[in-house]
């Protein structure tokens, strides 16, 4: 056990009396829990307790129970295992405390398995219920043979160690943590509704204003509380923004951690990584992998965010990985299209704030939140937009987040293409800097005529209406969809497929056709999933 010295017993946050059997007595023992030690000591305030457990994940805590009630608490030291029986109110109030702190043992007696959500690559999610208080939560169980490699254990309880840190209203809550034999098992909050990206491209809700602005506020009061504890998520986008309940924008939360990190680290996890059409220009283009950006990259992405909030179109439209891709490094962004959507002058203000290519002058979430944007009242838009239910590929499979992985030459790793086309579009790439159009005119005539002629509103616009593809832009898979049951929005679905197994060095490279996609789905689903992986 780790040895302390200068315990101030009266800096702690939990006491309780306890007593431990032995051959032929029973040792009674004060338990404290004193900043990030657990001590146990025969004599009240003792400078030299018997135990002192250190409150980290490597620290496993078991939970004996009887008819539903803790009775005893044991921990393994020396190689042997020792337990203490003590209050089971008292017990209760200890493993709240403990909660994500350490791991817990033993998930089967404290949650009952209700039916499967979903899985991953090297997880799956189960829905739950809580023995004792019958609520249901999402467990997202991950295998310890995907962790081996890569770092995956330390991402993990990065990840862990990040949202026990983010507790806040529009930010998935964990509840607890436990560990098998092999596996980990992560206790979520369970949400029920839709994503955002559901909510737009299947026109689950009509958005009006009103809509537009509850969603950007929540998100952006997240960020904001994120950013203040020096957190970036460096992955937001409308795939990890979810719903606690079906059709219903209250209780948005932000979800899957798994590539956040703290502005504050050394080096920065997987500093190339993000989702093409979402991540900001300065991680998209980064050549030195140890250079530190800011934490207002994820402002970028909430800007990107925002756009698709308006236009229920991607800010950087693609048929493809790489062309997506390209695009976002250029970040040659053109807003005149917001015209067409009735779009207010302030929030066109804000959302070019948001979007600006040099880190230093976007806008900060704390300053967003303030801006007339949020008090302002408008005249509703038209839903013309909005007003039908789009039809929806369910023969497409969204692209996953990416983890840009470097060789020599620094090139992000993409999908085949021939190399004179991309050696081209490299060249070109070095050749154009970022920059930003900002829209000029508000004529209904010029927006009528762009719509009936399919234009954008400025020559040679990235931004052009593009084709629609058989593919969806770059937005990630929850999991496979098991059922009828399982693709309902009632599944669930809670976003985490970020999981460090799937970072990989070598990428297995596989192509199929457009006809090939539409006529064997499973087989291509496994196809990208397995590109994923690898």
């Amino acid at each position: 056990m780790n040895n302390i010295s200068d315990i101030v017993y009266e800096n702690a946050s939990f006491q309780m009396v306890c007593q431990r059997k032995h051959t032929h007595q029973e040792i009674t023992y004060f338990l404290y829990v004193i900043d990030d030690y657990m001590i146990l000591t025969q004599e009240l305030n003792s400078q030299q307790p018997k135990y002192v457990l250190q409150l980290n994940l490597e620290q496993k805590i078991y939970w004996i129970q009887d008819r539903q009630k803790i009775t005893q608490m044991g921990f393994e030291s020396k190689e042997e295992m020792k337990y203490f029986d003590g209050s089971c109110e008292e017990f209760k109030q200890l493993k709240r405390l403990l909660r994500n702190r350490v791991m817990y043992k033993d998930v089967s007696d404290f949650y009952l398995p209700m039916k499967q959500l979903g899985r991953g690559g090297s997880s799956r999610v189960y829905l739950v219920m809580d023995k004792c208080d019958k609520l249901e939560f999402a467990s997202k169980n991950v295998e310890k043979r995907y962790l081996k490699e890569d770092g995956g254990f330390e991402a993990l309880f990065n990840e862990i160690n990040l949202m026990a840190a983010l507790d806040h209203e529009y930010i998935v809550k964990l509840e607890e943590v436990y560990e098998g034999e092999t596996t980990f098992y992560i206790i979520l909050e369970y949400l029920k509704g839709s994503s955002l990206h559901d909510l737009i491209s299947k026109g689950i809700i009509q958005l009006g204003w009103d809509e537009i602005k509850s969603i950007m506020f929540a998100i952006l009061t997240a960020v904001a509380h994120m950013h203040s504890l020096n957190i970036m998520h460096r992955d937001l986008k409308p795939e990890n923004i979810m719903f606690k309940k079906l059709n219903d924008i209250n209780g948005l939360r932000i979800v899957d951690f798994g590539l956040a990190t703290w502005q504050s680290a050394a080096t920065y996890p997987f500093p190339k990584c993000g989702t093409p059409g979402y991540v900001a220009p300065e991680i998209a283009n980064l050549k030195d992998l140890t250079f530190k950006y800011d934490k207002i990259c994820d402002i970028f992405s909430v800007g990107c965010i925002f756009y698709k909030l308006i236009t229920s179109k991607d800010l950087f439209p693609g048929n493809d990985y790489h062309e997506i891709l390209k695009l976002n490094k250029k970040c040659i962004i053109n807003l005149d299209t917001l015209n067409i959507y009735q779009t207010p002058q302030s929030a066109i203000e804000l959302i070019t704030q948001m979007l600006q290519p040099i880190p230093h002058q976007r806008i900060s979430a704390k300053m967003a939140l303030d801006h007339p944007f949020f008090t302002g009242t408008f005249i509703d838009r038209k839903m013309k937009f909005q007003s039908s239910k789009k039809q929806v590929n369910t023969n497409s499979k969204p692209w996953q987040t990416s983890t840009f992985k470097t060789e020599k030459s620094d090139r992000l790793q993409l999908p085949e293409i021939k190399q004179k086309s991309r050696q081209r579009d490299d060249e070109n790439l070095d050749e154009e800097t970022p920059r930003m159009r900002i829209p000029t005119l508000n004529s209904p005539r010029l927006a009528q005529h762009a719509k009936k002629k399919n234009l954008a509103l400025a020559e040679n616009s990235p931004t052009d209406f593009p084709k629609k593809s058989a593919f969806k832009k770059f937005s990630t898979q929850d999991f496979d969809p098991l059922s009828p049951e399982t693709q309902s929005p009632d599944s669930g679905r809670i976003n985490f497929s970020n999981s460090p197994r799937l970072i990989q060095q070598n990428l297995i490279k596989r192509k199929f056709t457009y006809s090939k996609f539409n006529q064997q789905r499973q087989q291509a689903i496994y196809e990208v999933d397995d590109e994923q992986k690898h």
